[in-house]
């Protein structure tokens, strides 16, 4: 199941072309956009860097050293689960974010 923050395929396709669609980004460099040219109707192509200019982190590990920025909250990488941490318990701790509200948050079961 997808948390809030993602969409699924199939929830994405039947929100095309609605008034309240998402906006859609395809930030693939040259290389990988001649390769496959093919666009999601309604989307924009940007480079990466008039997106996000000072965004760090990218969801997916293998583009993140494209763009010089850090895999988060996937496996294997520093900013992600870490034994029975969550990637956001593994950020309180990196950080040495100590506030009683931080640590009240709800952990994962």
């Amino acid at each position: 199941m997808p948390s809030i923050t993602e969409i699924t395929v199939s929830q994405l396709s039947g929100l095309i072309g609605l008034p309240h669609s998402p906006p859609i980004i395809d930030v693939r460099n040259d290389k990988d956009f001649a390769a496959d040219p093919r666009m999601i109707p309604g989307s924009q192509r940007r480079d990466f860097s008039t997106v996000a200019p000072r965004a760090v982190f990218l969801f997916v590990a293998p583009v993140a050293d494209r763009f010089t920025a850090m895999p988060f909250d996937v496996a294997d990488v520093f900013w992600g689960d870490r034994g029975d941490k969550c990637t956001f318990d593994v950020m309180i701790e990196e950080f040495g974010l100590d506030s009683d509200a931080l640590i009240r948050q709800p952990r994962r079961p």
